[in-house]
């Protein structure tokens, strides 16, 4: 792997990230010509084609790196040199934070330390990947717990979750897939008393309205990030045919979770989505 030491990526505001996603090759699709396709790790690699490809697994062994990185559309050729996607740098590298500036995710929250309100922070990093699973095991191990609610004169009791996982996931998901890497802030997840709140940087693309935000409705024209949503999303064919927002939705309800509050400014220079603690949670 390459030591040499990372360019900051340049910086963009919120409005010409919209004007960018409409006039150029999405970012994550781009070749990096500051960086060397020696900067992404073979082993990373095959571990993926484990999951994806097991005949190109096999086969990959007896190919040149550069054939199988352009095989995969994981670089370009440019007069004779070759150069890394961003997407590769994303998930073939151990810290893409070095060539993408803030690439991680923060968590926030309230804790009671002694009788005494306080806050905790803690951060994710590494391969996109590695970072949501990371998360997502986390959040498992403090926040997905169940309970049970009798009911009378009923044989099957009614339960639930603190908060419904799949919703939690998907909303990971939408920020990773959705932020842009080029704006040098990490995701930003708050956790209160009753309610998780996921912010990303920055909003809804423009072709979609604030009625449409206000009736969840979240099909955009455009998709920021095509090729790392490729890689993290479900490959189930009936959950692809979903947005993100409906799974999250499908989820709430499914749980008896309150509905997702989703908040924005008038230029879109941040996205926000609040999911609720279950509302019979304390009254148990």
């Amino acid at each position: 792997m390459s030591q040499k030491k990372a360019m900051k990526t340049d910086t963009i505001t919120a409005k010409q990230d919209q004007e960018l996603m409409r006039t150029s090759t999405p970012f994550d699709d781009r070749a990096n010509m500051r960086f060397s396709i020696s900067d992404l790790d073979l082993g990373l690699i095959r571990s993926y084609l484990s999951k994806i490809d097991r005949e190109l697994f096999d086969s990959c062994i007896y190919m040149p790196f550069e054939d199988l990185l352009i095989k995969l559309n994981f670089a370009d050729k440019v007069q004779d040199k070759y150069y890394p996607k961003n997407v590769a740098l994303m998930f073939f590298n151990d810290e893409p934070d070095k060539f993408f500036p803030q690439t991680q995710i923060d968590i926030v929250q309230r804790v009671n330390i002694y009788g005494k309100e306080d806050y905790k922070e803690i951060s994710f990093k590494g391969t996109l990947d590695k970072m949501f699973s990371d998360t997502m095991s986390y959040f498992e191990s403090l926040y997905f717990m169940e309970r049970v609610q009798k009911m009378p004169g009923l044989a099957r009791a009614n339960r639930f979750f603190s908060y419904p996982k799949k919703a939690i996931e998907e909303a990971l998901l939408n920020a990773l897939c959705h932020r842009s890497y080029e704006i040098p802030k990490p995701i930003e997840v708050c956790v209160l008393r009753d309610k998780i709140t996921i912010k990303s940087y920055p909003g809804p693309d423009s072709s979609i309205t604030d009625e449409q935000i206000k009736e969840l409705n979240f099909n955009a024209d455009i998709k920021r990030n095509q090729r790392i949503c490729d890689i993290l999303k479900d490959p189930d064919p009936f959950e692809s045919m979903l947005s993100g927002m409906e799974k999250i939705i499908n989820a709430c309800e499914g749980n008896g979770s309150p509905l997702p509050i989703v908040r924005t400014d008038a230029d879109r220079s941040f996205f926000s989505i609040e999911l609720m603690l279950h509302k019979q949670w304390y009254e148990l």
